[in-house]
């Protein structure tokens, strides 16, 4: 299963073209990539020490993430995917931060890492790139 999410992650980071990302904003209310008061509200959530926290990757380009440390993107990851979670309906209080979260933002750190793994995204946003793999996680969980 995570093998295919890499591949059709990849596949949809390259193919993806302006008008697809037009027509993907005009279809939904809200657009699935994370802004900044969505974070600064999530942080409420967590504490400072945790595997969760210090990502500093939310507005980072491919080629910065490809280069950052693995505790940098989780703890991004973490943020994009309770993000995610929030912007999807979800109660951020219900979701066992350990057993729900951290197995879905290393999913998204594997993923992003796959997208980007010659290269090829290096110009594209890390957080569009989240957004386009978590429509494709969200169907397996």
């Amino acid at each position: 299963m995570k093998k295919a999410i890499v591949v059709i992650s990849l596949l949809l980071v390259v193919g993806c073209s302006e008008s697809s990302r037009i027509y993907t904003q005009e279809q939904t209310k809200q657009s699935p990539t994370i802004t900044a008061s969505q974070t600064r509200n999530i942080s409420r959530y967590v504490q400072r020490d945790k595997w969760y926290s210090g990502g500093t990757l939310h507005r980072a380009k491919m080629k910065e993430w490809s280069q950052a440390s693995y505790n940098n993107k989780l703890a991004t990851a973490s943020d994009f995917t309770m993000g995610l979670l929030k912007v999807d309906g979800i109660d951020l209080m219900t979701v066992d931060i350990e057993n729900e979260i951290k197995p879905m933002a290393t999913d998204l750190v594997e993923g992003l890492d796959a997208a980007n793994r010659d290269g090829i995204a290096d110009s594209l946003d890390a957080a569009e790139v989240a957004a386009t793999i978590w429509v494709i996680m969200k169907s397996g969980y």
